[in-house]
């Protein structure tokens, strides 16, 4: 079977005019490299989320958006041979929204909230770090060991908190040790054993735990109860307990 020499060059026409016209050989959304930031494009659409349309934008530019939870909202746009940058200010001005760019990525979100955020990066970067860190305030918990004790208990158990230290800057003939008697005082016009005080090291407060809980085998006193409560750095704190009259 033989074919005309006019009707294959017309093939061949053919053939060559759908691969080469990006219109016949795919759809725009379905090939987002077809497009550039500095190309012109068209888009219509009725009622579409704003969400939507900047996802499509993000395809055709073949870039990364980031879109802030607070876009809502639809949009009707018909716009022709328009340049792709310039239909995506347009559509942001629109809307009140505005883009700031980190690296590959575009962060669209409302003005207020793009404003509030470069005020607290400005802030965060005169910080002595640098910024691009956690401010967390420090917490202190507290917790209180109320007790009701005899006379016997000061007198032969006590409290008493050892310190000691060997080695004091890596000099071991330099040391340092120190005890400390913890007494307390009557309340109400009461004089049973009480005691007070602020330990800090986590051995002193095992230690105070020691005594207490031999305070109670022996008889002479009980824990009445042992509060907690937490508390911001250099922020005061009271623990009330009792009965009032």
């Amino acid at each position: 079977m033989k074919i005309p020499l006019k009707t294959l060059a017309n093939f061949l026409l053919l053939l060559m005019a759908v691969y080469l016209n990006p219109a016949l050989g795919s759809h725009p959304e379905a090939n987002s490299s077809v497009y550039r930031k500095d190309s012109r494009i068209s888009l219509q659409f009725s009622q579409i989320e704003l969400t939507e349309l900047l996802q499509v934008l993000a395809k055709m530019g073949d870039t990364n958006f980031l879109l802030s939870e607070s876009i809502q909202g639809k949009i009707s746009v018909d716009l022709k041979d328009t340049p792709w940058q310039t239909a995506l200010h347009s559509i942001l001005a629109s809307r009140g929204l505005r883009l700031v760019r980190n690296g590959d990525i575009y962060w669209i979100g409302p003005h207020a909230e793009i404003q509030s955020f470069q005020k607290y990066r400005r802030e965060d970067a005169a910080l002595p770090f640098g910024g691009d860190h956690i401010n967390s305030p420090r917490q202190i918990l507290i917790e209180a060991r109320i007790v009701e004790a005899d006379q016997r208990f000061a007198r032969e158990l006590g409290v008493k908190l050892g310190y000691q230290a060997n080695g004091i800057g890596g000099h071991p003939d330099q040391n340092a040790n120190a005890n400390l008697d913890l007494g307390g005082a009557g309340l109400a016009g009461f004089n049973p054993a009480t005691l007070a005080a602020t330990l800090v090291s986590k051995n002193a407060a095992r230690l105070l735990q020691i005594e207490l809980s031999a305070l109670e085998s022996d008889g002479q006193g009980k824990i009445l109860s042992n509060p907690r409560i937490m508390t911001g750095d250099q922020v005061k704190a009271t623990i009330e307990q009792g009965t009032e009259l």
